[in-house]
């Protein structure tokens, strides 16, 4: 029997991209909690084979020699291929990381040189190296502290797909020199609970 191998394929999501792109991988990668990872096997009979995993579930796609594992806990994840017999005939070990997010201002990168646009337009943007499409809802509170030369105020912010439209209201005297420090960034996809590291603006 030849040697069975995983092939993984990392594929960019149609939405974000008008072609769709497989980029064919066959090295060992990291797979990322609660995210599916689709791969493909390849031997002979390779449809008859049982594919299985000791961290969550592996679902197996059109009936064809190409599956999806999702990781369930942070570890590791042993993929292992069984014959009819269910006799081992293949297993590999893959690290599994936790999905890890960052957010950013559009309208400030360390900096806002325009108070007014500042204020109307802003939005989070929510970011992750581990995705390659963020389309989904998603939902965000965090502490807003302004300072400025005489005082500190904290505000409880929350944001719905990085929506900050009540800056306006809340800041309404932001001015040159004050500082704005976005923290205890708290990040809910589903029922899923994530953090980000805070961000610090200065008004120029």
């Amino acid at each position: 029997m030849k040697k069975i191998k995983l092939i993984f394929f990392v594929f960019f999501c149609s939405i974000c991209s008008a072609q769709k792109i497989a980029l064919i991988q066959e090295f060992k990668k990291e797979l990322v909690k609660s995210v599916p990872f689709p791969f493909s096997l390849s031997g002979n009979k390779c449809k008859s084979f049982i594919v299985t995993t000791d961290n969550g579930k592996i679902e197996q796609i059109k009936d064809e020699c190409k599956f999806l594992i999702y990781p369930e806990r942070k570890g590791f994840a042993k993929i292992m291929v069984h014959d009819n017999s269910r006799k081992e005939v293949f297993s590999d070990i893959y690290e599994v990381k936790d999905l890890t997010f960052s957010i950013k201002i559009n309208n400030g990168e360390k900096s806002i040189s325009d108070i007014d646009r500042f204020l109307k337009t802003s939005r989070l943007e929510l970011n992750s190296s581990d995705l390659n499409c963020l389309n989904f809802e998603w939902y965000c509170q965090f502490d807003l502290i302004y300072i400025d030369t005489f005082k500190r105020v904290e505000l409880a912010m929350d944001s719905k797909n990085g929506n900050l439209q009540l800056l306006q209201e809340k800041l309404p005297q932001l001015k040159s020199n004050d500082i704005l420090v976005f923290r205890n960034f708290r990040i809910f996809v589903g029922a899923e609970e994530f953090v980000a590291s805070d961000v610090i603006l200065e008004v120029m």
